[in-house]
Parts: structure tokens; sequence; C-alpha cells
């Protein structure tokens, strides 16, 4: 019990328990029990006391007993009964959980001793740990903890497994710091008593972040011991550079470093030992030794510059590898972006001013000492025998333009320059020879130990090579245009110039292959005639835009006219009476619409290019490159000019648009003296058929004139003339360009056309009408619609009719009609009627129906060619969750089976059935047994296809898989898929037409799964065309996995091709905790591999 907390009859008890007075007020019995004990009430005893920054707060307990040692003047409080204990940290801002069936505290030493079923929980920031044990001792000064038999757990995911850790000693030892002290320790993620494996040491130390160290350790499978180590150590802390070591098949040992000036690595979260460690990706760090350790309270400058490089695009490093056999690779890499907020106190304020317009820069400069390498199947060596028999290197050597230098390099450098108005990008890349990004892009800045234990894991080359280089400059100039808005709004100077490079065909050098030399361009618009007025704004004397006076007849404020003052009451009398509820308020129409709106714009695009092809033919190596050695040139130059002029008056009742456009390209090959006849002639025809200029025009007129009815107010008469103004290309007829100003033709006038479209809505529903015609000198074609809605049902018609030489050619009228009953329920009919000659032409029905909320659905659709007098197509369907059939049938040519011939056609089309089709589709959801310790899946897709004109070709096929998973002990997956292409063979009736013997087809079904007679399975005509098995066998901590795959193949390796059934087998045992330490083994036609 507590003091503080006990009611006066508890106090009361408990002093009389004591031989103290019982009598008094509740405050004096406290004081009793004070006086007794020797405590105070703010002091250590109570249910929540306070030591330093430290809060103890005891949340559950069942009997508390104080007493003192006087031998040793310590004083002790004994909870006892489920005790549940916090400790609040706030310095630290920890919170440490103790729960146990004892707590023994000493106010003296200010320690408490826990025993009997332990669990202490350590709750920080970012991170939660627990222990379990026999005992702890705890310092509550300092959060030192000793645990006997105790053991702690980490949940790391793993190959995206959640794996539980389990860290376990005969005494673990927490100190102040956080470190824990495992006396001989045990590492496992195995949760049986006798675990499958273990890694045992006498010591192991958990330190700071991924930081741990092992002594004298050793990896038991079961109770064997299979490795062991002195000492590991595991630094938590990277090393600056970031060495990693490795072999490589081509290379030999390697030791790649990477040093970070600007930015930090990524981490790899699939390494060996990854369960060890954490995160720590927004930790601050510093340079001690060879060390990167966590910088705790970081300057605001050193705070600045990793901020900017915590940004994986920005960063500086600095490479070095070394290769046993190649030789050594060194490079610069370096990327900088704009800084941002506070990352500008990174750099000096030259810098910032420098990366605040050169916004996007990368700098990549490397070189390479290398040697050749011999590598056969039997050797791999970097030494070469001399005339005198003497080995030595030999060291690659490589061009720089085209003086030879002593080693490899690779450029590759871009950076754009950006400020407000002008960006200009530059971007070039060079390499030694085509191989280089093959040999050293492969690199790693991770450390995977497993990866250099094991050999095979890191042989081979990834990296791959270059085939070509692009240089580029481009700049582009777009200045503000504010000042003279309208007019101009929009101005785009771009310039481009470019070398491309490719390779020779040995891959061992790059060349110049193109030249642009300029590629130029401008992009110019704005508007030239924004004018608009509305009623509002009119002048004072009632005009817009002069003297015209634009009023509606029943404007009101309007002056009489003189001439017709006699007819004034008539007139009044007539507008003032009601209009009908169709008619809009034309004075609110008037008033909400401008009186005339009219715009012109313009926008222009010339583009102007030189390009040269340089001569590569003669080329053997670099020095034979020669900038004025030149194939051909050409050059092109476009221009894109429009003039765009719309005007509206009220609104959309009257708009006009007119566009006039002017397109011209020019294209001109020289400098082909090195060019035979032909090629030179084919350059000049190319550029005769690129060369040309045109001028269109393209109006469009279009009015409302209805905006005074409300339902026909979206009606809408257009008008549409297009027409080529001015053309010149060239002619092949008379061998020179030729230059055509507008004529009446249809060569010039490519459409002319008027149409009426009228919307209307009764009721609720659109109703629409419409009807267009072209107009000479385009030949005439009229056409109208009609589409009518009304509840459920959608009625349309639709005919046209064009002119030809000898009058007029009519295409039928089609009426369509669908009722849509929803929910999937729907009739459609199309018929087509041909009334220049009074007859029908063609029926199209169709139908689908919905029952059982969509569990059973049928349908079909049926063609009836009239003319023909004849069913034309017939497709219906029936399907119910996941069993559906299929009939159709059609006008087709039957077919007749001669032993001779084969199939041979009828003379005449008939109406026939075709196919039946039978297919079963279904995939389970999972199906839990035993207690849900097992999920069964499963699918089915199969489908037996009649075919019924030429039975042959009938077919079957089955794919079935099924999935079943047990729970933490195996895993199936099964999947196959079968065919059989002689389905005809089990019917009597068809055998007999063709003359071949009838199987029965039940037996043949048997035959195939005859697994002890391979004749039989041969002989059936069920053919197994794939078969997948795979078993996951769940062994605590590994993974066996067993998979089988077969499939047909046909061999051509004898006198004739024949089918020959491939098999493949893979076996592998892996590693949960560590999946690098894993063991393989397949099988296929090509032999064993392990």
């Amino acid at each position: 019990m507590d003091i503080e907390t006990s009611g006066f009859h508890e106090l009361s008890d408990w002093c009389g328990r004591l031989g103290l007075e019982k009598d008094g007020s509740a405050g004096e019995l406290r004081q009793r029990l004070y006086s007794h004990y020797g405590v105070k009430p703010d002091s250590p005893g109570t249910s929540e006391t306070k030591t330093d920054s430290r809060e103890i707060t005891i949340e559950k307990a069942e009997n508390m007993k104080y007493f003192t040692i006087e031998r040793v003047d310590e004083n002790y409080a004994k909870i006892s009964g489920d005790v549940y204990l916090k400790l609040f940290d706030e310095a630290k801002n920890e919170t440490h959980v103790i729960r146990a069936d004892t707590i023994l505290f000493n106010f003296k030493e200010n320690y408490l001793t826990a025993t009997g079923n332990i669990q202490y929980q350590l709750e920080g920031e970012t991170k939660t740990e627990n222990f379990r044990g026999e005992k702890l001792t705890f310092n509550i000064d300092n959060s030192e903890g000793l645990f006997d038999k105790g053991i702690t757990e980490q949940e790391k995911t793993v190959n995206d497994q959640d794996i539980v850790f389990y860290f376990k000693g005969d005494l673990i030892n927490k100190t102040k710091e956080n470190y824990v002290l495992l006396e001989d320790g045990r590492i496992t993620s195995c949760d049986s008593d006798d675990p499958h494996y273990t890694i045992k040491a006498t010591k192991i130390w958990l330190l700071t972040s991924n930081e741990w160290a092992i002594a004298n350790g050793v990896v038991y499978i079961g109770r064997l011991p299979i490795f062991y180590f002195p000492a590991f150590l595991y630094g938590g802390d990277d090393i600056f550079f970031n060495p990693v070591f490795g072999y490589r098949s081509d290379f030999g040992n390697y030791l790649q470093t990477t040093t970070y000036l600007i930015g930090q690595k990524e981490e790899d979260e699939d390494t060996a030992f990854s369960f060890m460690q954490t995160a720590r990706e927004d930790d601050y760090f510093k340079y001690e030794g060879l060390y990167l350790t966590e910088d705790e309270n970081p300057s605001d400058k050193s705070r600045a510059l990793q901020d900017y490089g915590r940004n994986s695009t920005n960063f500086l490093k600095v490479i070095f590898d070394y290769y046993t056999y190649l030789g050594i690779y060194s490079a610069i890499d370096l990327k900088l972006g704009t800084p941002k907020g506070k990352e500008t106190e990174a750099f000096p304020d030259f810098i910032n001013s420098f990366l605040s317009v050169f916004t996007n820069t990368e700098l990549y400069l490397s070189i390479a000492r290398t040697r050749y390498i011999e590598n056969t199947a039997n050797l791999i060596s970097g030494l070469f025998p001399d005339e005198n028999g003497i080995y030595s290197s030999i060291w690659q050597d490589s061009y720089f333009l085209k003086t030879i230098v002593p080693f490899r390099y690779g450029i590759d450098y871009s950076t754009t320059f950006d400020v407000e108005w002008l960006n200009f990008n530059i971007d070039i890349n060079m390499y030694s020879e085509p191989s280089y990004t093959e040999d050293f892009s492969n690199r790693g800045e991770n450390l995977d130990i497993l990866s250099f234990l094991d050999p095979e894991s890191t042989t081979g080359n990834s990296g791959s090579k270059t085939s070509s280089l692009d240089w580029s400059a481009v700049l582009d100039i777009t200045p503000n245009m504010t000042a003279i808005e309208p007019w101009v709004n929009k101005f785009t100077i771009n310039a481009e110039t470019g070398l491309g490079f490719s390779s020779d065909t040995d891959n061992t050098f790059f060349y110049p292959d193109n030249f642009e030399q300029i590629i130029t361009s401008l992009a110019l618009g704005g508007q030239l005639l924004p004018f608009s007025s509305s009623a509002e704004n009119d002048d004072k004397d009632g005009t817009a835009g002069g003297d015209i006076e634009l009023r509606p007849p029943w404007d009101e404020t309007a002056p009489p006219d003189s001439k017709k003052e006699e007819d004034s009451a008539d007139v009044d009398s007539a507008l003032t009476e009601p209009a009908p509820d169709i008619v809009i308020d034309l004075a609110d129409y008037w008033s909400d619409n401008k009186t005339f709106g009219n715009n012109l714009t313009y926008s222009l695009s010339p583009k102007y290019t030189n390009r040269s092809q340089l001569s590569t033919s003669e080329l053997t190596s670099p020095s034979d490159i020669d900038f004025n050695e030149i194939d051909y040139s050409y050059r092109t130059a476009s221009l894109d000019g429009k003039l765009n002029y719309s005007a509206n008056v009220y609104g959309n009742l009257f708009d006009i648009d007119n566009n006039i456009s002017v397109v011209w390209d020019y294209k001109e090959h020289f400098n082909m003296d090195s060019l035979n006849e032909d090629t030179i002639q084919n350059y000049i025809d190319e550029d005769n058929q690129s060369s040309d200029a045109k001028i269109t025009n393209n109006l469009t007129v279009s009015s409302t004139p209805m905006v005074y009815l409300d339902f026909l107010e979206d009606t809408k008469i257009s008008y549409y003339f297009t027409t080529m103004i001015y053309n010149w290309d060239y002619s092949s007829d008379i061998a020179a360009y030729e230059g055509l100003f507008f004529q009446p033709t249809e060569d010039f006038i490519s459409s002319h056309k008027i149409s009426l479209k009228m919307p209307l809505e009764l009721h609720g529903y659109n109703q629409t009408f419409e009807v267009s015609t072209t107009l000479p000198p385009v030949t005439m074609t009229t056409a109208g619609s009609l589409v009518l809605n009304y509840g459920i049902s959608t009625s349309s018609f639709n005919t046209d009719f064009s002119e030809i030489d000898d009058g007029f050619a009519f295409s039928p009228l089609t009426f369509s009609e669908k009722l849509d009953f929803g929910n999937g329920n729907s009739f459609t009919n199309d018929i087509s009627y041909n009334y220049s000659e009074l007859y029908f032409e063609k029926n199209i029905s169709k139908f689908n129906l919905s029952f059982f909320n969509g569990n059973l659905t049928t349908g079909a659709d049926f063609t009836f060619d009239f003319t023909k007098n004849v069913s034309e197509y017939l497709n219906a369907n029936i399907k119910y969750k996941f069993f559906s059939t299929t009939f159709s049938a059609k006008n087709t040519w039957n077919y007749d089976f001669n032993s001779e011939t084969g199939w041979v056609q009828s003379a005449e089309q008939s109406f026939l059935p075709e196919s039946l089709n039978f297919s079963i589709v279904q995939e389970t959801d999972n199906i839990k047994l035993w207690k849900n310790r097992i999920d069964l899946k499963f699918d089915v897709n199969s489908s037996l296809n009649f075919k019924l004109i030429q039975f042959t070709d009938t077919n079957f096929s089955l794919k079935f898989g099924f999935e079943i998973e047990i729970y933490r002990f195996l895993d199936i997956t099964f999947s196959s898929t079968s065919v059989n292409k002689s389905i005809y063979r089990y019917f009597p009736s068809y055998c007999s037409e063709i003359g071949i013997n009838y199987i029965n087809g039940f037996n043949d079904l048997i035959k195939s799964f005859n697994f002890f007679n391979i004749d039989d399975r041969e002989e059936s005509n069920f053919n197994l065309q794939s078969i997948n098995i795979g078993l996951k066998h769940d062994l605590h901590d590994w993974d066996l996995n067993i998979t089988y795959s077969g499939q047909p193949y046909v061999n051509d390796e004898g006198d004739y091709p024949e089918y020959n059934w491939e098999n493949k087998l893979d076996i592998s045992l892996k590693w949960k905790a560590i999946p690098d330490v894993k063991s393989e083994l397949e099988i296929d036609k090509e032999g064993v591999s392990f």
C-alpha cells in the first residue's frame, strides 16, 4: 500500500499493526507512518518519486513493505504481486518499463532488483527495445542494467519476410550509453527450445547504430559446429571511403573505394547481416580518423552541407579502384543542383550565386591505367612473353583526339545556365573506347561480406558498352513581353549545335559521324486586334464601335420612329402582352452578352538547319579523323505562319472564325563532290520532294438564331469553307517548280459545306436533328440524322445521298432502335432500307438478358441480308457463373472430305452451324481448412470447341492449377496445360466419314494417365503441353525449394525432327536469416549444375 494514497481506515489499521497510536486525523496517522519508516512525504517510498530528472511511477502492485538494514544503514522497499513500474528519464526522453513478480528498492544506492517473470522495455524516440530474464539489477541514476539469463529481441525484414532475431546471454549488461554486452551470448532467429542454428560467442557487443562485435564466435547447425572465427567487428560507423572488395573472373580480386565530399551513399538493405543494422538516414556525421561517426552537435554549416547532400541528386565523390589483373581506375563524380532554404549556408556566397544560375551541373572525370588480359577457359593472366621469353604486362594506350596517351579515360559533362529569360544547356561526353563503361560502370559502395566469401556471386560483368556519343549545346531565349502585350505575347529564340559520334566495327574507338552546325528557330505570336463592347459600356449616344446603333426592336428605351408614329399605339400594345413561357427574356440576354467582340491573332515559326555528314569510310584509327572530309551537307528551312480572325455578335448569336495558314519547307544538299552521280541524283530528288509551299484559308461562320426560344436556343447553323490560296511544289511533268494560285476547283477547295443542328429538350429528354450538305465545286453530299430519346427508348434515323455522273447515289436509310431496361437487359435492332430502289437491305438484332444479380446472362445477335434473302450471321451465348457456352452460325461455304485431297470447298454458300463452344473458367477464393492452418486455392480454364463444318479442327484445352499452403510446413503449387486436337476420333460418324478408326474417348483419357506405360501415353491424343510443380518446405530457419517444369520441344539434331520432352529440376536451400547463404542444384537437358 501507499501512505499518500491510503484512506483513513487503511491508515488506522496500518498504524495498529505496527503498534502505533490509531487515533487522530488522517494527516496525523500519515505523519506517524512517515516517522516510523524514517521517510519524508516527498522522498522515495511513495507511489511517485523523483530522482533528478527521473520520475518513477508504480502503475500496479499488490503489496509493498518498507524495512531498514541498520547494520549498513540502508532503507528498502519491497513491492510484490504482478508489479508494473515506469521510470521516465526527462534528460534522455526515454521511458523504462519493468514488469516483475517482485521488485526491491535500495533507496541509499538508488538501485532496484527485480525477480520473477521479468519484462523490461526501453522506449526511446525512434525505437523500442525489449528484454526478458530471470533477474534484473537496475541503476536508477544512470539506467544501467544487469540481466541474469537475459534475452532481447529485434524484428527485421529480410527478403520481404519479417523475422524475429533473439539475442541471449547468461549475463546481459546494458550500460548507461545503451551499449549491450552479452556474456556467453547466442544469436538465432529460431524460436525452438533447441534452435536449428545458433551463433555462439563468449562475448557479443551490440554497440551504437550498426556496430557490433563478436569474440570467439562459432556457428552451429543444430548442435554441430561448422564455422569458427576468433573475433569479428562490424563497424557501425562507416569507413569514410566506403571500401568494397570482391572478385571478378575477368579482372581478378578488386578493391573499390568511394569517398563522398558532398552527399552520402545509398544503403543496401539486402546485404548479409542486415538484421544487425538500424536506420541512420537522418543522422549527421563527422570525420574521426578513418570513420564517419555520428555528430550529435553539428555546426550550422555542417548541418546545411549534409542537408544539401541528403538529396541523392546532389553529391561530390572521389572514386579509386584497384583490380589485380586489370589495373587501377579513379574518377571524380559530381552532381549539383540549386541549394534551397538553409542549404545555402553550406557554401560561400559566390558558390551560391554560381549554383543559382547553373541550376544543374554534372561532371564525371575518370582515368584508368590498365593492362591487356588474356582470358581463356584455362588461364586468366595479365602477363605476356616477349621475344626473349620474359613475361611482362602490356599496358593499354588510347587516343585523346589524335594524340596517343598512356591511359584510358571517360568524361561526361552537362550543365544548365538558367536566368529569367535565358536558358543555356551544354552536354559533352567522351570515352577512350566503347568498352570503357562496360569495364568500370559495375561498381558497389556497400560491402557485402558473403559476396567475397563466395567468388561465384561476383563473377562476371554487368556493365554495358557505349555505342555512340552525342555532344550538344542548346540556347533558349525567352524575353518578357509584358511591356508590349498583347501585340507580342510570345517571343522565343532557340539555337542548337551538336556533334554525333559512332564507334568502329571493332568497337575500339569513337569517330565523329555527323555535325549539326546550326539549328535555329523562332516562335513569335500575339494579338493584333482585341476589341469588344457591351451594352453597359456603349457610348453615351448609344453607339458601339461606330455610328450603328444595335438595339432590340422591343427595347422600351428606343426612341420612336417619326415615320411610324401613327402605328405606335398598336406596337406598344403588342409588345406589352405577356410572352409565352418558352420565350427567353431577351433583355437579360442582350445585357449579359457583349454587343460585338473580335480578335485577331498571329503566330510565326521560322526554322533553319545546317548539317554535315562526315566522311568515315576510310577510317582505321583516330589519327585518320579529318573534320574537313565531308561526304555531303544539307540545309533545311521552314516557315509556319498563322493569322486567325474571330468575331461574334451578342455572344454566339453570330460567330465567324477565319484562319490563314502559310507553310513553307525547303531542303538542299550541297558539298557532294565525293559522291557518285546516282547518289547525287537521289539526294536532288529528295530535295525536290521535300520542298514546297502552301497558303490555305479556313473559314467557319455559325449562328444560333433561336436564342429567344428556350427549347431551341442551341439550334446552330454553320458554314465551312476551306481552300488553298497558293500552292508551290515540284512538278515531275515539267521537271521544275510550279506555283499555282486559287482556282475554283476541287483541287483547291477541300471543304465547302453548310449544316444545321437542332437540339431539342422535351420533358427532360434530348432530341437532335442534324442535316448537312456540301456545296459546289465539291461533289455534293447531303446527310441527315434524327435522334429521339424518351424513357427506355432511343431511336435514330440516318441517311445521305451523293452526286454522281448520271444523277445521285442514295445510301440506305438506317433506323436503329434501342430499349435499355437497365441491369444489363437491353434490346437493339438496326435495319437499313434502300428508299431509291424501295427494298430492305439488312437487319441486325441484338439482345442481352441478365438474371439472378448477373449470375446468369444470355445474349444473341442475328444478321439477316434481305438482298440475298439469307441469314448472314448468328451468335448466341449463355453464361452461368463459371460455365459458358457459345453457338455460332454463318453464311459460308460447306466442306466435304475427300480421302485423296482432304477437305473440298462447296460451290455455293449457305447458312450453316459453324461452331459450338463450352468453357469453364473458375478461380476460387482461399479455402480455409484444419482450423485455418491450410489455405487452398485452385483455378480451372477449360474449353471444348466443336468445329461443325470441318470437324477435324475440333479441339479441347485444359489449364489447371492449385496452391496449397500448410502453415509453417509446406507450400505446394501446381499448374498444367493439356490439349487434344483429335476430339473427332471419339465420334463414330466422324471417323467413318473420313475413313479412320474410332477411338473410345474414356479409354484414351485413361491411357494419358498411365504413367507406368510410355507407349500408352504416346498413343493417347491428350497431350501435355506444359507442367510446373513447386514445393517450398519451411525448415524453420531455412527454405527448401524444389521446382520441376516440363514441356515438349522439337529436336532437330537427328535425320528428321522429332518431339522430345524437356525436364528441368531446381533444388535450392536458402537460409532465411542470411539469404546469401544458399545452395542450388539444377538439372536440365544440358546436364547438372551446382
